[in-house]
């Protein structure tokens, strides 16, 4: 259902368009975003990866996007320590390589030269402009 009130708000799959200019309500799907005069995004992709423990300080871990970017694109990761634990674990995450389908990821635990036990999380998001 389309909904425009008179105030001009719209809402797409919902009954009450709430305050602002236009709410959806269900997927959706665009060849581009981009909010006010900032970044302009073609495909935009994000996940969870479960990295796991490591023996050594230093861990290596490849993944592939869910679908193929048509070029390589940025990716931004952020560890996580693993839901319901007590650690302060500190890593440092670098991207060692990438494609158009996937990612090696350098884990460096920088708190002690030790490995890790739990099972640390990585946050991701990667784009093409």
């Amino acid at each position: 259902a389309l909904i425009v009130l008179k105030n001009g708000n719209t809402g797409i799959g919902t009954s009450t368009p709430g305050t602002n200019k236009l709410d959806v309500n269900g997927n959706t799907q665009t060849d581009s975003l981009q909010v006010g005069s900032g970044t302009k995004f073609s495909k935009m992709q994000a996940g969870t990866l479960v990295a796991g423990g490591s023996a050594a300080q230093l861990k290596l871990v490849t993944f592939f996007f869910p679908t193929a970017f048509i070029t390589i694109p940025k990716i931004i990761v952020t560890p996580r320590n693993e839901a319901g634990t007590n650690n302060n674990d500190v890593y440092a995450v670098t991207v060692r390589s990438i494609t158009a389908t996937g990612v090696v990821i350098n884990i460096l635990r920088v708190d002690i030269a030790a490995g890790w036990g739990q099972n640390l999380q990585l946050d991701w998001q990667a784009w093409t402009q």
